[in-house]
């Protein structure tokens, strides 16, 4: 997947507000710009069943219990479907199981399961998150620790209690990864966002709604390429 760097979200915004991107912004104008990123990705994630972000994958619960971060495999992040066998195959009918998502494991209810028998679940990865405190390789970090850094312009979350390895040690952290097609919407939301904060409501809701039409027309490009055809547009309420 090609990716953009947080630090061209941030920047894009800061420029986008008048601000000079080269220069250390203020504490609180980079904690707002995180925040609001965040939640452009979390509008985003939903918004349409992305290739690089909507996946099917073969897990192998353990009674019953499906864990959602194992090392070596994709982080699931909203479980949208899980199926008794391969629901891309031709050859085989497939069932949808009933389940129930915790915040760290998922249970198959669903009477017509085996325990320890294999499942596909279809599942979006975890929305990216992001903040603008910087790594320190003297802080000892926990799991569900965010951090920012600046070498790799990336944001980066804790996965394993770690101490002085570097974020870009994929044994102790996750990169918060931002698909390339998603940045346009990400920095036009963000700054229709500084805009509201700023009181300009008219230009933030400008803003809100050409952040709605890039998702719209990354949407249509991807049905596009795919040779397919559909007979709706997502919209967002206000």
């Amino acid at each position: 997947m090609k990716a953009a760097t947080y630090a061209s979200i941030r920047d894009g915004v800061f420029r986008r507000m008048g601000l000079d991107a080269s220069q250390t912004p203020l504490p609180s104008q980079a904690a707002a710009i995180a925040d609001y990123a965040s939640e452009a990705l979390d509008v985003s994630w939903t918004f349409h069943p992305w290739p690089d972000v909507t996946l099917i994958e073969e897990r192998t619960p353990v009674a019953h219990t499906l864990t959602l971060e194992v090392p070596g495999e994709h982080p699931i992040g909203h479980i949208l479907q899980i199926y008794d066998s391969d629901p891309t195959s031709r050859t085989t009918h497939t069932t949808l199981l009933e389940f129930d998502q915790g915040d760290t494991t998922a249970t198959i209810t669903d009477s017509a399961h085996t325990a320890d028998s294999p499942v596909w679940v279809r599942f979006r990865l975890p929305v990216p998150i992001f903040t603008s405190t910087a790594y320190d390789a003297a802080t000892t970090y926990a799991p569900g620790d965010l951090v920012f850094y600046a070498p790799t312009g990336d944001c980066y979350l804790c996965i394993t209690a770690t101490t002085g390895n570097l974020p870009t040690s994929t044994t102790h952290w996750r990169r918060q990864e931002i698909p390339a097609y998603l940045a346009d919407h990400a920095r036009t939301y963000a700054h229709a966002m500084t805009l509201e904060e700023d009181g300009q409501y008219d230009k933030a809701a400008y803003q809100r709604t050409r952040a709605e039409g890039q998702l719209v027309a990354r949407m249509d490009e991807y049905w596009l390429a795919a040779a397919k055809t559909h007979h709706y547009s997502a919209t967002f309420s206000h």
